[in-house]
């Protein structure tokens, strides 16, 4: 499966998304790398239109190579905060699968999938240029609601009987 089809299905679908605990984990950074280009595209042209020109008319000639580095530069710093939110998140989605066998790796992958639907929300906003406020908390709140929905949909471990 593709990582845009995961993309799509981890829009609506908890039950899809604890299927994808068993990819390998260069899948999930591949995906978390797009998530995080996708949420960037927002926050790099956000200039308003008189900004554009002043900065054309003092820099016309490095303009071009000047966004393409502020780009890069805010693509990076959020694949950091990407990884480092995983990273943290994992931990806590660790304590919420109490019953069920998930090594640290899957539950990392499961809450990497558990970031879609709050960061396509928040491009949303930020292209329409809404400001929603505790924005940091109901990212946070949205992440850990949709990684419990996924770990929910993992089954639990079936009892041995001795005879």
């Amino acid at each position: 499966m593709s990582v845009f089809t995961q993309l799509v299905k981890s829009l609506y679908s908890p039950k899809d998304m604890a299927l994808f605990r068993f990819q390998k984990i260069g899948k999930t950074i591949l995906y978390i790398m797009l998530l995080s280009l996708i949420a960037t595209i927002p926050k790099t042209f956000t200039f308003e239109k008189k900004d554009i020109k002043d900065i054309i008319s003092a820099i016309d000639s490095i303009y071009p190579i000047l966004m393409l580095v502020v780009g890069i530069g805010i693509y990076l710093f959020q694949l950091f905060i990407s990884f480092l939110g995983v990273t943290i998140l994992a931990f806590i989605g660790s304590a919420m699968s109490d019953q069920r066998k998930l090594s640290y790796t899957q539950i990392w992958t499961l809450t990497a999938y558990s970031y879609t639907i709050p960061t396509i929300f928040f491009i949303i906003m930020d292209l329409l240029k809404i400001n929603v406020p505790w924005s940091f908390l109901l990212y946070t709140a949205i992440i850990l609601i949709v990684l419990y929905l996924t770990i929910k949909e993992i089954p639990k471990p079936k009892e041995k009987h001795e005879l």
